[in-house]
């Protein structure tokens, strides 16, 4: 009887220990997976679940080995939301491995990114515009003088006659105003004095009253003026040159002030003042430079214009009374022929 109970026991005996052997890895392969799956996510309906799972070695002790103290256990509380940090470290620490989320991947690191992601871009910068018309500099005239050289020859000064002007030197004002950069309307204003000379036989005439052909004179002076508009075509050679062509019209006036003569064996005559006016309508060229841009710059223009409408008391016969009471008669001064003007100066940019 002994003999068969022996060998039952010892196969009763193998196979409990290989049930339990069976039972331990198969309890080793779910503990990791436990973990995994409370420590990932919380319960679906937001409570909290709480496990009491035994931790051991996924590794199976080898026969012979010596038994290793009982492992400890994890007591895992997961909330919705919460960190799961310190489920990592008791993983760590229980199998020398994680089977968790790493802690680069629960580190506050993507909560950073995540502001970042939530915060608003920043707004692109605004393209770069082109300097409108307003806010560009842009010249709105000049205002200058200008000294000038004035030509007004005698209608029949290009013969031997016994009456000239000569040029002379006088000054001129001007106003620029730039209606475009390539058209400017130009008021100006002209003066000079002319020596005007008086030689044997002039303002002599054929009237038995006249003056004699022998009369001498003092020096006499014919003041002119002129005034008027110009309309400049503009041509900007570059931003401190321009050029332009000149057309306009004006109006001027010439006296011919304390004429003085002596006729031989009488005492001296004064004659009244006689004036005279004309229209003249220039044309010609001019330009101009920048000697300080866009603050002042030097001047220059050249016209010639014929004149029209010359009348007053200057182009009439004059009648005088000498000192001893006879009436004189004195012929008229000669009509200017054209106008010649040249100016030179200097104009402050407005």
């Amino acid at each position: 009887m002994r003999r068969f109970l022996a060998p039952l026991t010892l196969a009763l005996l193998a196979a409990a220990a290989s049930s339990a052997r069976a039972q331990d890895e198969g309890d080793d392969a779910s503990a990791p997976t436990l973990i995994r799956e409370h420590g990932t996510a919380a319960p679906a309906d937001g409570r909290a679940a709480r496990t009491s799972a035994p931790v051991r070695s996924s590794k199976a002790t080898p026969p012979g080995a010596k038994k290793l103290a009982p492992e400890p256990k994890l007591d895992v509380v997961v909330h919705e939301g919460e960190e799961l940090v310190e489920v990592e470290r008791a993983a760590v620490r229980a199998y020398g491995r994680s089977e968790l989320p790493s802690e680069a991947a629960t580190s506050p690191e993507p909560e950073i990114a995540f502001e970042r992601r939530t915060q608003p871009e920043p707004r692109p910068p605004l393209p770069e515009l082109e300097p409108s018309e307003l806010g560009r500099w842009q010249r709105h005239g000049e205002l200058g003088v200008s000294g000038a050289w004035i030509a007004r020859p005698f209608a029949a000064a290009r013969g031997e006659t016994p009456m000239s002007y000569r040029p002379a030197i006088g000054v001129g004002i001007h106003v620029q105003w730039d209606i475009r950069s390539w058209v400017v309307v130009k008021p100006y204003f002209v003066w000079g004095a002319h020596d005007v000379e008086l030689r044997y036989g002039a303002l002599a005439t054929t009237s038995p009253n006249s003056i004699r052909s022998d009369t001498v004179f003092q020096p006499v002076q014919a003041t002119t003026f002129a005034f008027g508009g110009k309309l400049l075509p503009t041509l900007n050679l570059s931003p401190r040159a321009r050029a332009w062509l000149v057309a306009g019209v004006g109006y001027g006036r010439a006296s011919f002030r304390g004429v003085t003569l002596t006729e031989p064996g009488s005492k001296p005559l004064t004659v009244p003042d006689r004036e005279g006016s004309f229209i003249e309508f220039p044309f010609g060229f001019g330009g101009s430079f920048e000697i300080l841009p866009r603050r002042a710059a030097i001047v220059y223009e050249a016209t010639g214009a014929p004149l029209v409408g010359q009348s007053g008391s200057a182009y009439d016969v004059a009648k005088v009374v000498d000192g001893d009471g006879r009436l004189r008669e004195l012929g008229a001064f000669g009509a200017f022929e054209a106008s010649f003007v040249q100016t030179l100066g200097l104009s402050l940019i407005l």
